[in-house]
């Protein structure tokens, strides 16, 4: 059997009406986190993970001892293809001034901030302040989680009329800084990760020689889950959890 063509075209909204009336259904059931054994899962690139998960699993872990986080990659840059494709309850993202927020879904602000350049410790060429000239000079490694995806950073220099010389792209961000670390190429990299991860390989984090845009960690979910009694207790934790210093 296959869908007529009014199946197809109205197949979403039914979804999504009956995925409102089982929230709406369920919202007279208890939610007790000490006791419940249920699944949440996130959307996200090994970054976002690394900069948000961290400090939400602990408090998880202090107040339902036994949820379970379920985290798959998201993808696409568009919170609301993986909401819309069923794969996650929230995706872990951001917004700039390439990526505003997105039409048609709710998000919880978690944090801003902005870019630094990062080099291996006696680099031999690279001294502060860093200039635009010795930035364009040098091979950078560059993390591209999405493919087709360009970065906010190319996007930032060629307003400036200028690019960079890519040596090594990557997919995910885990490699990146060792790569650095044991070489002479430079990444562009979020400021908050980049003093972390200063810490785990000798590097050093410079002021980006050009405006970068300024970035908000978001995470998205969807308006309909807006009233259900474990959602809303989970939004609750990650409002908490991300006040945390």
């Amino acid at each position: 059997m296959q869908p007529t063509p009014h199946a197809d075209l109205i197949a979403e909204g039914v979804a999504e009406a009956l995925g409102v009336l089982s929230e709406r259904l369920g919202e007279t059931e208890r939610f007790d986190p000490a006791s419940t054994t249920r699944t949440v899962t996130f959307a996200a690139t090994d970054f976002t993970a690394f900069a948000l998960l961290p400090v939400i699993v602990s408090r998880l872990e202090q107040r339902a001892p036994n949820l379970c986080v379920k985290v798959v990659p998201s993808e696409s840059c568009e919170a609301q293809d993986d909401l819309n494709a069923g794969r996650a309850d929230f995706v872990l993202g951001f917004s700039d001034e390439f990526h505003p927020p997105a039409e048609g879904i709710e998000a919880l602000d978690a944090g801003e901030d902005d870019y630094v350049v990062v080099a291996r410790s006696r680099h031999p060429r690279i001294r502060a302040p860093l200039t635009l000239s010795a930035y364009l000079a040098e091979r950078h490694v560059v993390v591209a989680p999405w493919p087709g995806e360009r970065s906010v950073i190319d996007m930032s220099l060629a307003k400036l009329g200028v690019a960079r010389k890519v040596a090594v792209e990557l997919p995910d961000v885990m490699a990146a800084p060792f790569i650095v670390a044991s070489s002479d190429l430079l990444i562009t990299f979020p400021r908050r990760a980049a003093r972390q991860l200063a810490v785990a390989a000798r590097l050093a984090v410079y002021d980006a020689p050009f405006d970068t845009p300024r970035f908000t960690f978001r995470i998205f979910f969807q308006r309909r889950n807006l009233h259900s009694p474990w959602h809303r207790w989970m939004r609750e934790q990650i409002k908490a959890a991300m006040q945390r210093p």
